[in-house]
C-alpha cells in the first residue's frame, strides 16, 4: 500500500458501485453518489467515458461480468443486500461500525444514518486517501467518527473505546469484503471483539469466501491476482466453521445468502445467466 493511496481493491470496488450508479433502473441495486469522487484519476476517467456513451454503462455491466466469470455481479448486490439488513434492524439507538471501511460511503448516502453515530475503521493510509476525497460531502448521519487502526501495532477494541464507541448501545458492525484477506486467527480475533463490545439487539453483517467457492485453475489464478495487487487470499473458511465461530460468541444467524440470491431478489428477469456464488453473507443478531 502505497503512502496516501487507497487500497487497489477498494478502488475497484468504488468503481463498480460508481458504475452500477449510472445504469438502468432495472439493473441499479445500490445508488451511490459519492462512489465516482472516489476513483482514482483513472478509474475516474474510464468511469466518466461510459457514462457519456449511450449504453455504454449496460455494455461495461455485461463485459465486465464476463470477464470476470460473474465475480463483478456479487459486488453491487452485497451492498444492497446488507444495505437492506442494515434498515431492517436499525433504530435511534444503534451505533453503526464499518470494519476495514475502505471507500465504502453508507455515511453519506443512507438517510437511515439520520440519527446514528458512525464509526469507519480502517488503516489511516486508506483514510486520509478517502478524506481527501470526500472533504467537500457533509455526511447523512450525526456523527462520522474516523477511527484509525494499525493493526499491525493497535488493538480494535482499544481504538474503538478511545473513538468513543459504547459498548452499552446496540451496534450494527458491517464486515464487507474483507476476510477473506484475514488468517483465520485474525477472523476469530475480530468477531470476539465483536462480541465484547455489542449489547443486545446488536446485529453482525459479514461476507466471506466459502472453502470450496473457487477450485481448480480458478483458485490459483484468484490467488495470483490477489498476490499482485499485494492484498493476498488468506481467509476461505468453511460455511459450517464460520456459523459455529459466530454462535459461539451468543449471535444468532439469521440468513446466509450468496449473489444468485441477491440477483433474483433485486434484479429479477434482469439477472445475468451466469452469477457465481464466490462470496456469501451471513447476518447475524444478537440476542
Amino acid at each position: 500500500m502505497q503512502e496516501g493511496v487507497a487500497s487497489r481493491t477498494s478502488s475497484w470496488v468504488a468503481g463498480l458501485r460508481a458504475l452500477y450508479s449510472e445504469l438502468p433502473p432495472q439493473l441499479e441495486v445500490a445508488w451511490d453518489p459519492v462512489a465516482f469522487s472516489l476513483l482514482p484519476p483513472g478509474l475516474r476517467t474510464l468511469v466518466g467515458a461510459l457514462k457519456r456513451v449511450p449504453g455504454g454503462t449496460v455494455m461495461a455491466h455485461r463485459a465486465i461480468g464476463l470477464g470476470t466469470a460473474g465475480l463483478s455481479y456479487g459486488v453491487p448486490l452485497r451492498t444492497r443486500a446488507i444495505d437492506d439488513a442494515l434498515r431492517s434492524q436499525i433504530t435511534p439507538q444503534h451505533q453503526l461500525v464499518i470494519l476495514g471501511a475502505g471507500l465504502d460511503a453508507r455515511a453519506y448516502r443512507l438517510p437511515e444514518l439520520k440519527e446514528a453515530r458512525v464509526f469507519e475503521v480502517d488503516h489511516p493510509v486508506t483514510q486520509t486517501f478517502k478524506r481527501s476525497r470526500i472533504a467537500t460531502y457533509a455526511p447523512m448521519c450525526r456523527e462520522l467518527i474516523h477511527c484509525s487502526v494499525d493493526f499491525e501495532t493497535q488493538s480494535l477494541p482499544d481504538r474503538l473505546q478511545e473513538s468513543g464507541h459504547d459498548p452499552k448501545l446496540p451496534t450494527i458492525w458491517i464486515w464487507e469484503g474483507v476476510t477473506m484477506y484475514l488468517t483465520h486467527a485474525a477472523i476469530e480475533g475480530t468477531l470476539s471483539a465483536v462480541s465484547d463490545r455489542s449489547a443486545p439487539a446488536s446485529m453482525l453483517c459479514v461476507t466471506y469466501l466459502p472453502h470450496d467457492a473457487v477450485r481448480g485453475w480458478r483458485r490459483e489464478f484468484s490467488n495470483r491476482i490477489a498476490r499482485y495487487v499485494g492484498e493476498p487470499l488468506l481467509g476461505a473458511v468453511p460455511t459450517v466453521k464460520l456459523e459455529s465461530w459466530i454462535t459461539d460468541r451468543a449471535f444468532a444467524v439469521r440468513s446466509n445468502e450468496a449473489p444468485s440470491d441477491w440477483a433474483k431478489r433485486y434484479w429479477g428477469k434482469a439477472s445475468p445467466r451466469r452469477v457465481r456464488d464466490y462470496e456469501r453473507l451471513i447476518v447475524a443478531v444478537k440476542d
